[in-house]
């Protein structure tokens, strides 16, 4: 189930790319018109809210969240596959967690019927991306944790990188070893 986390990047790149569009429009119409918009900050900060948190589940997915890798990789391959386990647990709990309480926020927003300042337009589909990027996260991260602690093939035990532990490609490397 990678799809979605990739979706979630390219959706994010594809935010991030909307954040520069709307500054630099406003920029423009500042600086050249002497009409800034009244749009663009509200749009931006919207923006930027949610291609960050979409962008999550694609880190994740890549292997590229925060990682002491100097301290991971100094391990021995058993602590160093017991951390990695134990890490996935965490994430899986934890966002579990915060996906129930993100849909519980979203969803108050939306029954309040509560509106952004500027545009007055209804902001629970904003909020909506938190509790759905965490979901995703959680996913991810239980599909992670099952290939490490399931497949055994998976963590190639003469590896000091700890890129190999995670990586869909390694578990495609290891199945055609099979």
């Amino acid at each position: 189930m990678t799809g979605p986390a990739i979706a979630s990047g390219f959706l994010a790149a594809a935010l991030f790319m909307l954040t520069a569009i709307f500054t630099t429009w406003d920029v423009l119409g500042r600086w050249l018109f002497h009409a800034p918009t009244a749009w663009a900050l509200e749009l931006t900060t919207y923006a930027f809210m949610m291609g960050a948190f979409l962008g999550g589940p694609y880190a994740m997915y890549r292997g590229e969240h925060v990682l002491i890798e100097m301290l991971v990789n100094a391990l021995p391959n058993l602590p160093r596959r017991f951390l990695h386990i134990s890490s996935l647990l965490f994430i899986m709990t934890l966002f579990g967690y915060l996906t129930w309480h993100a849909i519980n926020f979203s969803y108050s927003s939306y029954s309040l019927d509560l509106r952004s300042p500027i545009l007055n337009i209804p902001i629970w589909p904003v909020q909506a991306i938190v509790p759905l990027a965490f979901a995703l996260i959680f996913i991810e991260s239980t599909r992670q944790f099952s290939i490490a602690f399931l497949v055994k093939t998976h963590i190639d035990v003469d590896s000091n990188d700890i890129s190999s532990i995670v990586t869909p490609s390694e578990v495609e490397d290891q199945k055609k070893r099979l």
